[in-house]
This record gives structure tokens, sequence and C-alpha cells, in this order.
């Protein structure tokens, strides 16, 4: 893991706020209050943000309502590792735009269930996904059209 990026609290430790705040770069923007809804998330979102793009992210109002949303929509829980895991994906939609918080937001219970599954869904694979489908729809409408044909030359040889 970089320096950069806070490292996990001992499993079933209560971790001091005096301790989690030494854990993260002093220069980080943005809250530095272990008991704000949207520090650690933020905290795991800047610090993965700077170890891909080599600078820390924008931190503003907009950004700070982006990150209390997302704990809004997956739980106290899900945000620090779906905010680090987004920033972690290389979905030209994101990487084009540099990963911003709203599209982070926007897709988060996409996100969640990602990183959750251990499965990405890129668009190639959305591409490919769709094609098996469509193969196998026409497949059951020729199915169909010849179970029809049958029918009909069944009922017209009497």
């Amino acid at each position: 893991m970089p320096a950069d990026e806070p490292q996990p609290a001992p499993a079933g430790a209560q971790e001091s706020a005096d301790a989690l705040l030494a854990r993260i770069p002093s220069d980080m923007p943005g809250t530095r209050d272990p008991a704000a809804k949207t520090f650690k998330p933020w905290a795991n979102y800047a610090c993965a943000y700077r170890a891909r793009y080599g600078t820390w992210p924008v931190w503003n109002q907009k950004v700070a309502a982006h990150l209390s949303q997302l704990v809004d929509r997956v739980g106290a829980e899900r945000p620090p590792g779906v905010a680090a895991h987004y920033v972690k994906l290389n979905s030209q939609f994101y990487t084009a735009r540099m990963h911003p918080a709203s599209l982070l937001l926007q897709d988060c219970e996409t996100i969640a269930t990602q990183l959750a599954t251990g499965q990405q869904v890129t668009h190639a694979r959305a591409r490919q996904l769709d094609s098996t489908q469509s193969n196998l729809n026409n497949a059951e409408e020729a199915k169909r059209i010849m179970a029809a044909r049958r029918q009909q030359q069944e009922s017209s040889s009497c």
C-alpha cells in the first residue's frame, strides 16, 4: 500500500482519533475531524486519488455533500472502501473525467456491489452480455417461427 494511503486499523480495535489522524497525511485538504460523517470516506477517496493522480482532489462544499450522501446511500460501513475502490476503477467513463466525487455518488450502489462481489462490469463486458442476449433472443424467435411453420404444415397436410 502506498505511504499516502491510510493504513487499516487492527481488526476489532477501536482506534483513537489521534491515532487515526496520525495515519492521514498532514497536507490532506478537507475535514480532519475523525467524528465527521464524511471523514473516513473522504480520507480514503483523497488518498487513493492522490496515489493515482499525484495531487489531492478538490475539497469544497459540493464534494462534502456528495460524500455525505454517499454515506446515506450505502450505509455507514461501506463508504471508505467504496470511495477508494472507485478511484482504482479503470472505466473509460471515470478515467476520462479523473474520478470526480459526483460520479462516485452517481454510481455508488453499483460500485459498492462491484467491490462486494469482486466483479467489474466494463463497457466491453456489457456489450458482450448484450450481444449474447441478442443471440439468445434470435434463437428463441427462430424456434418460435419453426414451431409455427411445423404446426401450419401439420394442419395443412390433412
